[in-house]
């Protein structure tokens, strides 16, 4: 939020900041992916 309203003091941690967040919505979203690609097999298995 400082980035936004020109109070960024420490470039660093907030690129620091910026990758964590990137890091942790990419291990969400590939853990979702997993869950519905084993949800799909499972209802082919069923079918």
């Amino acid at each position: 939020m400082d980035g936004v309203t020109g109070n960024l003091d420490d470039l660093h941690q907030a690129t620091l900041a910026q990758q964590r967040a990137s890091l942790g919505f990419e291990t969400i979203s590939a853990l979702r992916n997993r869950g519905v690609e084993a949800f799909n097999e499972i209802m082919r298995m069923q079918a």
